[in-house]
């Protein structure tokens, strides 16, 4: 792994959009499975067309990462079991039978949907797994509650509650890390910063000369980059 990256958490948090530089410079190796990294399908890539806003590709892509959060990752049962005879009412208002599948989804993915909304992009995308999991579970709550997450509603004299840490959501955080790779670490404002290039512009900027059609692709590609700022 390239040391850029490995520097990539030294840069203030407060600091503008990254520079058409920085964005290069911070990728490194990592540049190479960057298309692997954005496709539609993926974890990473299905998160960046949450953030783009097209209402067509943003649907597809929040019912598949849905698959990553079923209610075994989210909840840990003895939170769950607190939550269990309101999220019955739930079901019986929306009009679903608690063991559906249906019902977990259309309560999951608004949830998922603000976490990702709400998610800083100064973090790097490998810890997205476990902070959208926890974002989502106090959504839900939130949902189910009236407004308050479980531990607002049992008050501060209340037993604390676990949070999220089953097998399950281990397994799957260290899955997703893995297929992240070398990306794991890289910022997420870095990788918002690429997704508008199309794969010549990206391709074009990666090394120097090349024909006519590639200096040109260079040059929309630095051009995209430096609006970064404004």
């Amino acid at each position: 792994m390239s040391e850029a990256i490995l520097n990539l958490d030294a840069m203030p948090l407060d600091r503008p959009p990254p520079s058409a530089e920085e964005v290069l410079a911070v990728l490194g190796k990592a540049f190479s499975v960057l298309d692997e990294f954005i496709a539609p399908g993926t974890f990473g890539g299905d998160v960046m067309l949450v953030w783009k806003g097209d209402q067509s590709g943003q649907d597809e892509a929040l019912n598949r990462l849905m698959r990553y959060f079923p209610r075994g990752v989210v909840f840990h049962s003895q939170r769950w079991e607190l939550l269990r005879e309101h999220y019955r009412r739930y079901c019986e208002e929306a009009g679903y039978s608690p063991q559906n599948g249906e019902a977990w989804h259309s309560l999951g993915r608004p949830a998922l949907f603000a976490a990702i909304r709400d998610a800083p992009d100064d973090k790097p995308i490998g810890e997205y797994p476990h902070f959208l999991r926890r974002e989502a579970r106090k959504e839900i709550e939130r949902t189910l509650l009236d407004g308050e997450t479980l531990d607002e509603h049992l008050g501060r004299g209340g037993v604390p509650m676990p949070e999220e840490e089953t097998p399950e959501a281990l397994a799957l955080e260290s899955r997703l890390i893995q297929e992240l790779g070398e990306l794991a670490e890289i910022r997420v404002d870095v990788l918002r910063a690429l997704t508008p290039l199309t794969p010549a512009e990206r391709e074009a900027i990666k090394t120097a000369g090349g024909d006519n059609a590639t200096c040109a692709s260079r040059y929309r590609a630095m051009k995209k980059l430096k609006k970064l700022r404004g």
